[in-house]
């Protein structure tokens, strides 16, 4: 019996049970992970008792799966991941008691972790006096690599909301990951030529959290009516010289709103995905459009005619009738008197003597770079959100009512199965979904192909394990799917 002969039988068995049979495998399809149907702060660490069937494929639909591995099991790991690392907290981390909306200006439970820049010596930030005794964020933290800064990380270009603004990105690691590094001699390029080893993060096991991740995306906010729909925090915004107007550094007191979180965590179970990390993308709802009569990408039964095929979409036009008023997107956008282009980076004026994004110093901070002098990057998202994504996110929203944590999304979660040889595919590891990007960390890499002659491809594909299978440190070791480790100097 092959896999697909087997799926059709579990269909037909199955389908007398739409909401029961599905989620099985995993005990812990809740809004706790364990078991209770509150939020609670109790962070997820593993995938336990899910049993895999030999030629099992991926899907994100919501038809029953060819084995108890299913989707929505990621799904529902990935939110209860996001509820806790967002939870508010002490000055240590610690969590406090609940609900998630009762403390609304307490710093969450990942604001206790550290950035790359803190983590590897000789990446601090030069910031005189201004960022002294502040309270909330420091954003914009210069470094040779851009993931702490306004430019999208592994582009050259930044993303400039619709009031003109840059959206600004942070990175933490958990401490999991920073003692492993320590432990190893791997926070320098010294540490790393010596270590012999291969990289290998620790993975979460019962109540143990393994390495975790975390990458941020911040709207500076400018109309105070707007505030209580984001979750919001203070923050110091530090330019460097070299982007300032001035040619001298400033330091911006500013008022920032969540836009976009991707949240990536190495488990033990099942043992198949426990080298390729769990990988979980959320976003305001408001950030952007999905574009016309795009699809899920691949993975999805309903995904055709991408389902058969690796290559991503052709087009991804705007839509014709986008409905609300979105963060990066305008109906009436227009560059040079046209309609915008969706998805294309800001042009620095030829005119200009300074080839580097400058800011304002006031806002609109990118106004020298807006399309037609009042327009910012006009986003739409390429991929639809698959269907279990949604499923499960209309769940956590309604618990979440009343509260700004009811406005985010799962935009996906992406696992990996290690056996290449149950697909006609090139790709290792295979991934569900395919495709999987967000518009405020990926805006400018969603269409871009995860397979390129025939091999996979190492220039930035939109997929998180695609990009990230190709992770070196700074001696070019590959680096268990982090880019992080070369922040060492």
């Amino acid at each position: 019996m092959n896999r697909y002969t087997r799926l059709t039988v579990l269909l037909l068995v199955f389908s007398h049970f739409p909401g029961e049979l599905y989620a099985q495998g995993y005990p812990q399809n809740a809004l706790c992970v364990n078991g209770q149907s509150t939020l609670c702060s109790t962070l997820p660490v593993d995938l336990p008792n899910l049993a895999i069937q030999t030629g099992y494929f991926p899907k994100t639909d919501t038809t029953p799966p060819s084995s108890n591995v299913a989707q929505d099991n990621f799904d529902w790991f990935s939110w209860q991941m996001f509820i806790a690392l967002n939870w508010p907290a002490d000055s240590s981390g610690k969590p406090l008691p609940g609900p998630i909306g009762k403390t609304p200006s307490a710093p969450r439970v990942w604001q206790g972790f550290q950035s790359p820049d803190q983590v590897f010596p000789g990446n601090g930030i030069n910031t005189k006096s201004c960022a002294a005794n502040k309270k909330g964020l420091v954003l914009f933290r210069t470094s040779k690599f851009s993931t702490n800064s306004f430019i999208e990380p592994t582009t050259p270009w930044p993303l400039i909301d619709q009031a003109g603004n840059y959206v600004i990105y942070d990175v933490r690691m958990g401490a999991v990951e920073v003692n492993y590094l320590k432990k190893n001699g791997l926070l320098t390029t010294a540490g790393q030529k010596k270590f012999t080893g291969s990289y290998s993060f620790p993975t979460g096991l019962g109540t143990s959290e393994g390495a975790i991740e975390l990458k941020t995306a911040w709207r500076i906010l400018t109309d105070p009516a707007s505030y209580s729909n984001f979750f919001t925090s203070p923050a110091t915004v530090v330019v460097p010289a070299q982007n300032s107007v001035t040619g001298k550094e400033m330091c911006l007191d500013v008022t920032v709103g969540l836009v976009g979180m991707h949240i990536m965590q190495k488990i033990t179970n099942p043992p198949p995905f426990s080298n390729f990390w769990v990988w979980a993308t959320f976003e305001h709802n408001a950030n952007a459009p999905t574009a016309q009569g795009v699809t899920p990408s691949q993975s999805n039964q309903n995904a055709a005619p991408q389902k058969n095929s690796y290559d991503p979409l052709q087009a991804c036009p705007a839509p014709t009738a986008p409905g609300s008023s979105y963060s990066f997107f305008s109906p009436s956008c227009t560059n040079n008197g046209a309609s915008c282009t969706p998805n294309q980076p800001p042009a620095i004026p030829s005119k200009a003597k300074n080839a580097n994004y400058l800011w304002q110093e006031k806002p609109p901070f990118a106004q020298t770079y807006l399309m037609d002098g009042k327009y910012g990057t006009q986003v739409v998202r390429c991929w639809d959100i698959y269907d279990s994504a949604k499923n499960v996110t209309a769940q956590f929203q309604a618990a979440l009512a009343g509260t700004p944590w009811a406005n985010y999304m799962l935009v996906g979660a992406q696992w990996a199965e290690a056996n290449a040889t149950e697909f006609p595919s090139p790709v290792m590891p295979f991934a569900a979904p395919f495709y999987l990007t967000n518009t405020t960390l990926e805006t400018y890499l969603q269409l871009n192909p995860i397979i390129v002659n025939g091999k996979p491809s190492t220039d930035k594909p939109g997929s998180c394990i695609g990009c990230h299978n190709v992770a070196t440190d700074s001696v070019n070791k590959a680096s268990n799917f982090s880019f992080l480790p070369g922040y060492a100097k």
